[in-house]
């Protein structure tokens, strides 16, 4: 593994305009929170076919939360942090609630879903050889905490599905690089993972990391199954996760260099539930990300892994 700050000029362009809006809204200058909000929310834009960076310095729309919402995430994440509560009461009372506010609205339901995934387990055989020998206790343990998906309801996708995993594994018929049932018919775009107090952080980027390099060499294998030699032309450039530690959000990539050595790019601590506003900027946040998988992920998924067109544009 070999880790390196976000350095804009080295990014992938899809990359650079996922951290180009994140670093937008953490400063704060053209987010509206829900008091200023008269004409309801509006996405940014984020199509791939973008000329210039310029497109995500637009003034965005966070979600639409009323204060109540907001204030009772903020008191529930102080109880937690004060009250020392372990990471499952954080999970289940306060990150949820986040998810659930950023990414359970019409604009994203019909294409994509996130859910609780803390007894997902890595397959073996996606395991990548040249990481660190993990133990016993590490493969078995939680992975990562929530994922945001694509969804699939279409018949003919779920078809198309299920005949490119006999293909490329028969022995593995998960999109995924885990068995785990809700996962594996719908393919991970975002992975979460709450850091224990106990956990250092590199233990943690660790952790999260071995999850992120499976699910690559998951998805090279879909793509080599797919397009055989030509595979490294539509391999995806990088996979986003965040780790939430505390308070903290932050924003973390991984990509694949040229001699496939897994590259983390630090951490972007992009906003904290300790006020209002900073609730609002991880909504924000979420949403944006919520775009790119929405409109980004999922045509390179269509296309690239399915082999297929992307019904209707995306856009919404």
């Amino acid at each position: 593994m070999v880790v390196r700050d976000f350095e804009m000029d080295r990014l992938p362009f899809p990359l650079a305009v996922v951290v180009q809006g994140i670093y937008t809204i953490k400063t704060g200058r053209h987010v509206f929170y829900y008091e200023d909000q008269e004409k309801g929310p509006r996405s940014p834009e984020t199509d791939r076919d973008s000329q210039s960076l310029e497109d995500v310095q637009r003034p965005y729309y966070a979600p639409v939360v009323t204060r109540d919402a907001l204030q009772k995430i903020v008191g529930v994440a102080r109880e937690c942090s004060n009250g020392k509560h372990c990471v499952a009461d954080w999970n289940a009372r306060v990150h949820l609630a986040v998810l659930d506010l950023a990414l359970h609205n019409p604009s994203f339901t019909e294409r994509i879903c996130f859910m609780n995934c803390n007894t997902a387990q890595l397959q073996p055989e996606s395991l990548v050889p040249s990481w660190p020998h993990l133990t016993e206790y590490q493969l078995t343990s939680k992975m990562v905490d929530f994922v945001v998906c694509l969804r699939f309801d279409n018949d003919d996708d779920l078809e198309c599905m299920r005949d490119i995993l006999l293909e490329s594994n028969p022995q593995s018929l998960s999109i995924n690089q885990t068995l785990h049932d809700r996962l594996i018919a719908a393919p991970i775009a975002l992975s979460i993972f709450t850091k224990r107090p106990d956990q250092t952080w590199d233990e943690a980027q660790l952790q999260i990391s071995v999850w992120v390099a499976a699910q690559f060499k998951r998805l090279n294998q879909l793509v080599q199954c797919r397009w055989g030699g030509e595979w490294r032309k539509h391999a995806y450039d990088f996979l986003p996760f965040i780790i939430i530690d505390g308070h903290e959000w932050s924003f973390l990539a991984a990509s694949l260099n040229g001699i496939g050595q897994t590259v983390i790019c630090r951490k972007i601590m992009f906003s904290d539930t300790m006020t209002e506003s900073g609730v609002q900027q991880i909504l924000a946040v979420l949403h944006w990300i919520a775009v790119w998988v929405q409109r980004t992920y999922r045509r390179w998924f269509y296309e690239s892994v399915l082999d297929m067109a992307m019904p209707g544009d995306g856009h919404y």
